[in-house]
């Protein structure tokens, strides 16, 4: 994907006034629009086995990640906060192939739990 320099993208029309008379700057808007379209050049992911004992997620800094649980899965996988996750104290349920995105600053503050060889993948974005 290209780069963009904003520095050197002009305002096309520098100014615009909306109906209701508010002034919005062009740069502005291209800029919103060019960060939004570079994304990030960082992304983590990874694999667990389930061993059926609590298994902290590897150490990634990120800003959001997707869990997923393999549609191979024979039983339900576990999400929780800490190494007390269980089938009773948890914050999400992943059945066979399903997935849940979590707001986190890294990785390794997700636990999983599950069926011994039942597995998981995560990916999200650094």
């Amino acid at each position: 994907m290209a780069e963009y320099n904003i520095d050197k993208i002009g305002p096309l029309t520098g100014r615009k006034i909306k109906e209701d008379g508010t002034i919005v700057n062009t740069a502005d808007k291209i800029e919103d629009i060019a960060n939004a379209v570079k994304g990030s050049a960082s992304l983590i992911q990874g694999n667990v086995t389930i061993t059926g004992l609590a298994q902290q997620l590897a150490s990634a800094a990120c800003k959001n990640i997707t869990v997923q649980a393999e549609p191979t899965n024979g039983n339900l996988v576990y999400i929780g906060m800490s190494n007390a996750v269980s089938s009773s104290v948890h914050m999400a349920t992943l059945g066979p192939g399903s997935s849940m995105t979590f707001t986190v600053s890294n990785a390794n503050m997700l636990w999983v739990i599950g069926t011994s060889g039942d597995k998981i993948c995560y990916g999200g974005e650094a």
